[in-house]
């Protein structure tokens, strides 16, 4: 197979500073021919279809059957965003002011920092760029440690395609990087550690309905379900959502103490 190296911090400030500095390039660049960018991609992935959804076997363990599933998820979510390079409707709505004209575009927000798991390790992350580079913004992405293969693929097609990119990496430095660099506008994720950190940015940024998995929750379903509940309070109302957390993770605490589990074990 192939093998990774970690990625040391001066790395990952290199991938935003030239992510943001591309921003006003790629933005400008007219939406149409940002979705040519993908379409040519999409086609690579086509051609290419087989000999990545191989290699992401090789990776990760998934029979072909699969991994040919995942790779085609990529390619039709390829495809659809190209398209939407020619579909960025706004809306018009008469005013009920005089002289006054009412229109909504769609606009860029700046870089995205995403953070995208092994199960589906090119299905997954094709899901979070491909919306957000055919809208203008630009990405830096950490796949998950176990499998950073597919995703080094999925960028050497953008590549090849036209997209230029500058640094790939991975592990904690680079995913720590990510949750703290204030350049960034967008943040997601689906696992990993910092889950709860990241989360909170999500909330901060605009994101809604995340999801925090505790191990004890099976053991302690009441546990959960306190946990649960203020992360519904938290995804609904961002007002006070370290507050709501913080408050629910002292609960859980005395729940479990109460239940008779050694926390200092």
């Amino acid at each position: 197979m192939r093998q990774t190296v970690p990625t040391p911090r001066s790395w990952v400030e290199r991938a935003v500073g030239a992510a943001r500095d591309a921003y006003p390039k790629w933005r400008a660049l007219p939406a149409p021919k940002r979705g040519e960018i993908l379409f040519r991609a999409a086609e690579l992935l086509v051609r290419r279809k087989e000999e990545l959804a191989r290699d992401m076997t090789r990776e990760m363990g998934k029979v072909l059957a699969e991994t040919r599933g995942d790779v085609q998820e990529a390619i039709d979510m390829t495809y659809y965003m190209a398209g939407e390079g020619r579909r960025q409707f706004g809306q018009t709505t008469p005013s009920e002011l005089p002289n006054k004209f009412q229109m909504s575009v769609r606009m860029p927000v700046g870089t995205a920092g995403l953070i995208t798991p092994w199960n589906f390790p090119m299905a997954i992350p094709s899901w979070k760029m491909m919306p957000a580079l055919v809208l203008g913004n630009t990405v830096v992405i950490k796949p998950a440690t176990d499998t950073p293969l597919s995703v080094v693929n999925l960028v050497r097609v953008l590549e090849e395609a036209g997209l230029i990119t500058i640094e790939k990496g991975y592990t904690t430095v680079c995913r720590r990087s990510i949750i703290d660099d204030p350049a960034y506008r967008k943040a997601m994720t689906f696992n990993g550690q910092d889950v709860a950190e990241l989360y909170l940015k999500v909330l901060s940024l605009g994101g809604k309905s995340g999801y925090m998995k505790y191990r004890t929750v099976p053991v302690f379903p009441q546990v959960g379900d306190k946990i649960n509940k203020a992360i519904e309070r938290i995804a609904t109302k961002q007002q006070g959502a370290r507050d709501a957390m913080k408050q629910a993770q002292l609960e859980a605490i005395e729940d479990l103490k109460k239940a008779g589990v050694k926390l200092d074990a």
